[in-house]
């Protein structure tokens, strides 16, 4: 894929700068930019001329409102350490696997994009929620230990702020890396079209190698970033952890973005679902039965 680098900028008033918002947008930003003319068009009907960008946190909006309240479960995915995804979730109670989760709404998400029988509504809520899940399942606290609930439960003092330590990840580490390019006085439009410009330019710049690759192997790269972001050094040496850190989130919201631009025109290609996606589906679905009957995305 080549990929492209934005020159956008639209301004708009927003008086709090945080995969929070700012990582999520620069997502959809980039995936906007690497959109196939077909891809293009069939999101503009879809989502009636608004952008991935434009409904990049949408989800994190709704599911706080008590119609899209059971999609709070969507966006993560605990696994214990030394387990993998599909020994997790078969370690479930019925309870817990009845609630759905981030890769099972991913691939929901795909099949209802695609159904012909679906209505312009669902599938529009559809692509509104693989916008932005794509994006959660590349961070890595979010399948994260359940035992901390992905470092929500981990307090961290964060460069002087009270945080925890989901949110140096969600937000911490891109404000803190970036000063250089993300201002106080900056939209989140403004922000988010800066890191991504800087996110583009500075990864083809070093000769990026990008991977299309499939669900499982997103989610299993999270995984194995995890013990980098449960380590220590953000009590201990939180200059050395952001050092580490930093380049890490860079790349996993990049990558976010490519595969998430590599779905959609798929999707709108009418390719079908690589067989590989499609074992990983069989695998889940062995476990916890239809997908389609287990997520529901509308209110």
């Amino acid at each position: 894929m080549q990929i492209k680098i934005l020159v956008l900028l639209v301004a708009f008033s927003w008086n709090a700068l945080a995969w929070g918002p700012i990582g999520h947008r620069t997502v959809g930003l980039i995936a906007d930019a690497n959109l196939s003319p077909a891809a293009k068009a069939g999101i503009a009907q879809l989502l009636d001329r608004q952008t991935l960008a434009d409904v990049a946190n949408w989800a994190d909006v709704v599911k706080a409102g008590s119609s899209y309240s059971a999609t709070k479960w969507y966006h993560f995915d605990s696994v214990p350490d030394r387990v993998t995804y599909l020994q997790s979730l078969a370690a479930m109670t019925p309870e817990q696997k009845a609630l759905g989760g981030l890769v099972e709404v991913i691939l929901a998400s795909k099949d209802i994009i695609k159904a012909s029988n679906r209505t312009l509504s669902e599938k529009s809520d559809a692509i509104k929620f693989i916008t932005h899940f794509i994006g959660d399942l590349h961070q890595p606290l979010h399948t994260g230990r359940p035992q901390d609930r992905g470092g929500n439960d981990i307090p961290v003092v964060w460069f002087g702020s009270k945080m925890n330590l989901h949110s140096v990840w969600d937000s911490g580490i891109i404000l803190s890396g970036h000063k250089d390019i993300i201002k106080p006085s900056m939209s989140l439009q403004q922000a988010s079209i800066a890191y991504a410009q800087y996110l583009v330019k500075a990864y083809t710049m070093s000769r990026f190698v990008y991977q299309s690759s499939d669900t499982e192997t997103w989610m299993n790269e999270s995984i194995n970033l995890r013990a980098q972001a449960y380590d220590q050094l953000y009590n201990k040496d939180q200059n050395r952890y952001l050092a580490l850190n930093s380049p890490q989130v860079d790349s996993r919201i990049l990558m976010a973005g490519l595969r998430l631009a590599d779905t959609v025109n798929q999707i709108f290609a009418g390719l079908p679902i690589p067989p590989k996606e499609t074992l990983f589906k069989q695998q889940i679905e062995k476990i916890v039965g239809s997908l389609t009957k287990l997520i529901n995305l509308r209110p």
